[in-house]
């Protein structure tokens, strides 16, 4: 028996485990940056935008929609610019993104929100919006490379099935205050859910990051998990409700925990592997 082969053979398990602890740390760091306690941004000028930005814009602009407050650089990892835009006479927001990542990508998405804000519609051209773990009344359909004209024709159309499902359609209030105010309880509110379970959920991101296999893709009418998502919102879901609910206990809890996590960028990566292990 060849121990000191033996012996190698189990050195090299335990490193390879050690460098995937280190790397899922990093990459949780990465979604936590994205999803800070206190979303921050910049005021920007229309010339400020990339040409392409500009160009996209304009487009969902001839459809309609109208801005709600100048355009924005938003400081996440990476930065992004965004318009924010509403559509007069119809409950439908909506905004353009473009990330300073290589690639840039480029993203339209049109938003309504639903029941007094236990839920929203998303309709967007871009799959890995849909890489994040939902609200239990949270409904998105993807449509990569779709022109801004059919996706806003498909959140039409989600809308009116909605309606017919006896869902509620909130209205927009096109504000700078309550857009702001909306953005920062948006990203609060995913930094919770994501928290809820926190290993599993990681995983879940980036395998959907990565493959673009989004739960997400096609109407919501054809979607597997929408019955339930409607039966949450009209409250007929009582045990889904009481569990996934996000109450004032929960934020409480879940921001003691990020905390911790504010702090793994600077840590060694031992530190932040033991930081992963304990919130799990």
């Amino acid at each position: 028996m060849d121990i000191f082969g033996s012996i190698s053979f189990g050195v090299g398990i335990f490193t390879a485990l050690g460098a995937l602890v280190v790397l899922f740390a990093v990459m949780l760091a990465a979604i936590v940056a994205n999803l800070p306690r206190e979303l921050k941004w910049t005021d920007i000028a229309v010339e400020d935008l990339h040409p392409s930005h500009r160009s996209v814009t304009e487009r969902v602009a001839a459809l309609g929609f109208m801005p709600i407050r100048d355009p924005m650089r938003v400081h996440l990892l990476p930065p992004a610019t965004l318009v924010p835009l509403f559509l007069p006479n119809e409950d439908i927001s909506g905004a353009t993104y473009r990330t300073q990542s290589s690639p840039p990508q480029l993203v339209v998405e049109f938003l309504t929100s639903l029941h007094d804000k236990r839920g929203y519609l998303s309709t967007v051209n871009a799959a890995t919006g849909d890489a994040l773990p939902r609200g239990p009344g949270d409904f998105r359909q993807t449509f990569p490379r779709a022109e801004v004209a059919e996706l806003l024709q498909r959140h039409r159309e989600a809308l009116a099935w909605l309606r017919e499902q006896d869902v509620q359609v909130d209205r927009v209030e096109p504000s700078k205050s309550k857009f702001e105010e909306n953005l920062r309880e948006g990203v609060r509110r995913q930094r919770v859910i994501f928290l809820r379970a926190v290993v599993r959920n990681t995983f879940k991101t980036v395998y959907r990051a990565a493959s673009k296999r989004v739960p997400g893709r096609g109407p919501i009418t054809s979607q597997r998990d929408t019955p339930g998502r409607i039966a949450f919102l009209l409250g007929t879901l009582e045990l889904e409700q009481g569990t996934v609910q996000i109450s004032q206990g929960d934020l409480f809890r879940a921001e003691g925990q990020l905390d911790q996590l504010d702090a793994v960028g600077s840590a060694s990566p031992s530190a932040k592997a033991e930081k992963v292990r304990k919130l799990d």
